[in-house]
């Protein structure tokens, strides 16, 4: 009956996080209540977030004029008319500041490493590495970035040991570079240290 099947309704509806006491069965207005707090929450962890703060420069960045190829006799200062759809990643730095930081202050963290691969923009590991956060490298490329984003020589990233190569199956020449560019050195396996004792020697 219509009666039976209301019943069912409700009582085999979805759990409702609420104040409703156990073993009863959820009210339309518990449920109502309930959706409140939810969007209370949402809209208390947006408030705290970077990005709505800044949306009208988001949207803007969406939205921008998509740089062409320059063409001779053209005028350079004349952007492409069609917006871009190019897909963004935006990076707030100050988030990032203080990520580090929430990181560096963890006592059971003895040093904080960056992974290159993960994102090589200048203006980040600027940020990074003006909190104390160190740099882990798989390439020698990517050691030679960091010393030419930083603006260091391999003895002072040496001293401040602030460079940790991970290479994978690297050949001889890249160890051997690693340690002339001032990096701490990490083997995958034993063939390298078996191979060219004398790359790791002292």
């Amino acid at each position: 009956t219509a009666t039976a099947t209301a019943t069912a309704t409700a009582t085999t509806a979805a759990p409702v996080v609420g104040t409703t006491a156990v073993g009863t069965t959820p009210t339309a207005t518990a449920t109502i209540s309930t959706s409140a707090q939810r969007l209370n929450l949402l809209r208390d962890f947006c408030a705290r977030q970077w990005w709505p703060a800044k949306r009208d420069a988001l949207l803007a960045l969406c939205h921008a004029p998509e740089e062409e190829e320059q063409e001779e006799g053209t005028d350079s200062s004349t952007p492409h008319a069609s917006p871009s759809t190019t897909p963004l990643y935006v990076y707030e730095l100050e988030v990032a500041r203080q990520r580090a930081r929430q990181l560096r202050e963890m006592r059971a963290v003895d040093r904080v490493y960056f992974a290159i691969k993960a994102n090589p923009l200048p203006e980040l590991l600027r940020v990074l590495h003006a909190e104390g956060v160190r740099f882990e490298c798989v390439s020698v490329a990517e050691l030679r970035h960091v010393l030419a984003v930083l603006g260091l020589s391999a003895a002072q990233a040496q001293a401040a040991q602030l460079l940790l190569f991970t290479p994978n199956f690297a050949p001889r020449h890249e160890y051997s570079q690693a340690y002339a560019l001032g990096a701490t050195v990490t083997c995958d396996g034993l063939h390298p240290l078996c191979r060219w004792p004398e790359v790791f020697s002292g």
